[in-house]
């Protein structure tokens, strides 16, 4: 007969299905509620942004082609919001997404008359969502715990 595990001892160990420890001690927790909806608004933000009537591309002097570091950043920051609420962690995913999102944005402004299509526009949205989701992958493996060899001998033997 079944039963549920009624003590944390007997609890699996909490952790995604690639093994990354969950810090909300849960392993279907993506970020709640909250990591939803700024995820949910970070999306929705971008969307109209880049489809609303634009005005001239900002210029910073000495900076060639800031809106392309723009476009990087506005990528990199999806990344960090929807990592978690919508790819639970999925690295792959959550890029290829962003990069689709980023494509089909370019495509839509090619039908937009003040707005137009660039791919360079869709290669900085690919290079910021692939930055966004690298730190974030350095950032779980440094707070992921690693066993010195000496805890490894201190451990009760197997069996």
């Amino acid at each position: 007969m079944l039963r549920a595990p009624n003590t944390a001892s007997e609890r699996p160990d909490p952790a995604d299905s690639a093994g990354h420890p969950d810090p909300a001690g849960h392993p279907d927790h993506h970020g709640g509620w909250l990591g939803f909806a700024a995820a949910v608004a970070g999306v929705a933000s971008v969307l109209v942004l880049t489809l609303l009537p634009s005005a001239p591309s900002p210029t910073i002097v000495g900076v060639a082609n800031v809106d392309k570091l723009l476009h990087a950043g506005a990528w990199g920051l999806l990344a960090l919001l929807t990592y978690r609420p919508f790819f639970g962690r999925r690295a792959l995913l959550c890029w290829a997404a962003l990069v689709a999102f980023g494509i089909l944005i370019e495509l839509a402004q090619a039908f937009l008359p003040p707005r137009s299509a660039d791919a360079w526009d869709a290669v900085s949205d690919a290079c910021g969502a692939a930055l966004g989701v690298l730190a974030l992958r350095a950032w779980g493996r440094r707070r992921t715990p690693v066993l010195a060899p000496s805890d490894l001998s201190e451990r009760e033997p197997m069996g």
